[in-house]
């Protein structure tokens, strides 16, 4: 088993998922019950959520180890999610909600399941609660589960109620402040068709902090959407030629986006392909608002299909 973990934790490091995926298959295979958690999430980060799912088969979910792991039950809804099982998704996203109530992104996973279940005036209900967190850091506020939601209805087919519920993701990004959550509020504005507001707030983040690959593809990003093709294409290539250790597909992975918004989708495909075996994780990228031009693009949802 330490032989095992230690070649985990070496392709883990380089960002190899399918090696991490084999190492704790094999760890499984001597001890499937305390390490039925990792093989879910390394399962998922290799786009295979059925063989998540029955990782996830192997443990009992009122044991304490569980209950008190909040990631867990994102994982678990996140699962279910991924092969279309939307009831099976609110239960776990409810789950996790009643045992963790100060974390927005258990119900961002009960209005996902909602909106999959086209359940859209039990979400309304849902938003108001979701208002009413407080913001935590990365993407538990409630205006990043907003703009999240908003990406999720309009992959699911109601365009309109996405751009609405992106104003208001935008609205309370603005009574945080002006210099506060500039990449979900630059992907708000663009979900709400304001992408040209987006640009001088990526200029300003990049001119401080001009190696911050985030931001930099971001810009590329809203360059790309607003028509700015000499700048958007500045950005892609700062980021292909971008010479740095360990970033595991982080550079390749915006690449693709402004490729996909500068409508090369069959090379922003084939650069996402790239980035994935450099280490970016495949979950959660059919609604990646990120990659919404190539939604509905063949090769794109050939790649992010379940593939196991």
């Amino acid at each position: 088993m330490d032989e095992l973990s230690l070649d985990y934790n070496l392709a883990r490091t380089s960002g190899d998922h399918r090696s991490r995926l084999n190492a704790i298959r094999a760890q499984a295979a001597i001890d499937p019950y305390t390490t039925s958690y990792i093989l879910a999430n390394t399962a998922m980060a290799n786009g295979r959520p059925r063989e998540a799912l029955e990782a996830f088969a192997e443990t009992d979910l009122d044991d304490p180890l569980w209950q008190q792991w909040q990631h867990f039950w994102w994982l678990l809804a996140q699962t279910h999610f991924e092969v279309g099982q939307y009831e099976e998704q609110l239960v776990a996203a409810r789950t996790g909600r009643e045992r963790f109530p100060e974390n927005p992104l258990h119900p961002r996973h009960e209005g996902q399941a909602l909106i999959g279940l086209g359940r859209l005036e039990d979400l309304e209900a849902l938003l108001g609660e979701i208002e009413a967190y407080q913001p935590g850091p990365q993407n538990r506020n409630p205006g990043s589960v907003f703009h999240l939601l908003a990406a999720d209805l309009i992959r699911f087919g109601y365009a309109d109620r996405g751009s609405a519920l992106a104003e208001r993701a935008l609205a309370w990004f603005e009574a945080q402040g002006p210099d506060t959550y500039t990449v979900p509020k630059a992907q708000a504005l663009q979900l709400a068709g304001r992408p040209e507001e987006a640009v001088p707030l990526l200029r300003a983040r990049v001119e401080e902090h001009p190696d911050t690959v985030a931001w930099r593809g971001q810009l590329g990003v809203v360059l790309a959407t607003v028509g700015d093709t000499v700048g958007a294409e500045a950005e892609e290539r700062w980021l292909r030629e971008l010479d740095r250790p360990y970033l595991r597909g982080v550079h390749t992975y915006w690449q693709a986006a402004i490729l996909a918004h500068l409508d090369r989708k069959d090379e922003a495909v084939r650069v996402l392909r790239q980035s994935f075996a450099e280490g970016r994780a495949r979950i959660g990228r059919t609604i990646d608002p990120n990659l919404m031009p190539l939604w509905h693009h063949e090769a794109f949802e050939r790649l992010v299909a379940p593939r196991g």
